[in-house]
């Protein structure tokens, strides 16, 4: 199975969460949304915290402030103070609108992949892990794993469109969980055995949550209503800000099929993705309590310095790749990485 992160959009222009609060900020600032300055300010305020400004901490401030009653224990948005410019409505109103406009600018960056960037950075991956491959077995003696089998399943935290976009140019069938019905494309959690299933854990930004309870999936943009004038109440993308959004539909739905691969796949391969969503970490490390033959190999930059960080139990089962996607060297490093594994597979 493959487990893509925020790294592996970063080659196609989509920023880490890290780099995200200066892409919105300049998006807020083309668009002339007038909220650039509050966002500015959230992030110096949670800088003189020593806690980094990256995106997942100012959408924790402004969900604090929009949503008092359900936010108590964040005490950091209890204490922040807007600008004086925001003080002719209550801070709620100011929130509310300020999270709408940065999900709009999240929409305008994810939508910016270009489509022959995206085929390039995953066609020389996607041919590498579809071979058949050879690992080692307990016992001395190797086997080899089924042609395809690591790109069977994919999960990603992004909300961008780049595998989509790849899969489609190249003709691959692909699945999301979605189904024909009455209101579109409406979340079933089926998932055909043909072609590859995709699992999007944090949601995309043609995902959108429906008045009546129905979340739903759009290639066309959704802002206040679809074409049958349902209301659409909001897009299904989830920032990472706490484990609560793990028991909404479909996220929880979404972390089932995560949890179910973990717990019976025997290799997973996670490309730039920095372990700091407590859900989908307490799956890796409840998968390599009850799954023995589970091996991960995490690629990533610093993916030394990314292995000292994970937790104990998970990181005997870890090993670690120093490699960006987009490098043309990094497939051949993963083929030759994976007849290496230790322990042996089996």
């Amino acid at each position: 199975m493959l487990f893509l992160g925020a790294g592996a959009s970063k080659p196609l222009g989509v920023p880490t969460m890290k780099g995200f609060t200066e892409a919105v900020l300049k998006d807020l600032e083309k668009r002339g949304a007038h909220y650039e300055h509050l966002v500015a300010s959230i992030k110096n305020y949670i800088s003189n915290l020593g806690i980094e400004p990256d995106i997942e901490a100012v959408l924790t401030i402004l969900e604090g402030k929009a949503n008092p009653r359900k936010n108590l224990e964040n005490l950091a948005a209890q204490q922040m103070v807007f600008p004086e410019e925001f003080s002719e409505a209550s801070e709620k109103t100011v929130a509310w609108v300020a999270l709408n406009e940065i999900e709009d600018s999240i929409y305008n960056i994810c939508s910016g992949v270009i489509p022959q960037l995206a085929t390039r950075v995953y066609a020389k991956l996607w041919e590498t892990l579809s071979r058949s491959l050879s690992v080692p077995v307990r016992g001395g003696g190797r086997t080899i794993l089924q042609p395809g089998s690591l790109v069977k399943r994919i999960f990603t935290t992004n909300y961008d469109l780049s595998l989509e976009i790849f899969l489609r140019s190249q003709g691959i069938i692909f699945d999301e969980g979605f189904r024909q019905d009455a209101s579109g494309l409406s979340f079933a959690d089926e998932w055909s055995r043909d072609g590859v299933q995709l699992v999007k854990l944090h949601g995309s930004i043609n995902y959108y949550l429906m008045e009546g309870g129905k979340v739903v999936k759009s290639n066309a943009p959704l802002k206040h209503t679809d074409i049958y004038g349902e209301r659409v109440t909001e897009q299904m993308m989830i920032y990472p800000m706490g484990e609560k959004y793990a028991t909404r539909l479909p996220f929880y739905e979404l972390l089932g099929q995560l949890r179910s691969s973990l717990f019976t796949e025997p290799f997973c391969i996670v490309i730039g993705y920095s372990f700091r969503d407590t859900a989908i970490n307490n799956a890796f490390l409840d998968a390599v309590r009850v799954n023995p033959q589970l091996r991960v190999m995490l690629v990533s930059p610093h993916a030394d310095r990314a292995l000292e960080s994970l937790d104990p139990n998970l990181r005997p089962r870890v090993g670690a790749l120093s490699g960006e996607l987009g490098n043309e060297l990094l497939p051949q490093a993963i083929a030759e990485e994976i007849a290496l594994v230790h322990p042996p597979l089996f």
